[in-house]
């Protein structure tokens, strides 16, 4: 099914799993064309970074008193955990196909 798929939109938190396909489905099948190993090379990483909470390190690191006054500080724990563990790919990095088109708000200022 993911060979027919040209476009992936998402919203907020979807868009970790579309990251996750941008990068383990690199360079993305062609029209036609099976995905072969899915279980171990698509599923498996997705599971592993899926087993921990990691909502709840950026959230104690916020409140310690130090960071009070920056609020990009949870920004940035997630970042760098998002970097390590799922891509270091930048907006300019994502191929011509499949068109991602990610809608999420910034975590920092609450916009769109």
């Amino acid at each position: 099914m993911l060979s027919k798929v040209d476009t992936i939109s998402t919203v907020s938190g979807g868009s970790i799993p579309s990251a996750f396909l941008l990068e383990l489905l690199d360079p993305w099948p062609q029209k036609g064309e099976v995905v072969s190993n899915w279980d171990a090379r698509v599923a498996a990483p997705v599971r592993a970074f899926t087993r921990r909470n990691i909502r709840t390190l950026w959230f104690l690191r916020r409140i310690l008193p130090w960071n009070l006054p920056d609020s990009t500080v949870a920004v940035r724990t997630l970042e760098r955990r998002y970097r390590r563990s799922i891509s270091k790919r930048s907006l300019s990095g994502i191929p011509p196909r499949p068109r991602f088109v990610f809608c999420a708000t910034d975590m920092a200022f609450g916009a769109n």
